[in-house]
């Protein structure tokens, strides 16, 4: 089910993720709630996203908004862990690979 916004000054149907109304240039006020996963816009009594479908916050319990903070903690201590390693990695040096190839 689609929501219709309308403009609060001109009454025409407006488009919720523009910042002004197109009809009669007035500052559109909406505050949209947007999926975490793709950005699109969702309504307020939406459980799901329309675009790609992942589970909007509002319906979710404090159970999964949990284990989402943890989960999104984890990928970053991760990806932390990663950055490091790789900015610490030592990269043997001309002649030392000129070594393994010709052994190899």
């Amino acid at each position: 089910m689609s929501h219709a916004y309308v403009c609060d000054s001109c009454g025409k149907q407006i488009d919720p993720k523009n910042k002004f109304c197109v009809s009669c240039g007035s500052t559109i006020n909406i505050d949209l709630k947007f999926c975490e996963k793709c950005g699109n816009p969702i309504v307020d009594d939406a459980k799901f996203c329309v675009r790609c479908g992942h589970k909007s916050p509002i319906d979710k319990t404090e159970e999964e908004v949990v284990e989402d903070q943890e989960q999104e903690e984890e990928n970053i201590a991760r990806l932390e862990n990663t950055i490091s390693y790789l900015c610490n990695l030592s990269l043997p040096s001309k002649d030392e690979m000129e070594r393994v190839v010709e052994e190899f």
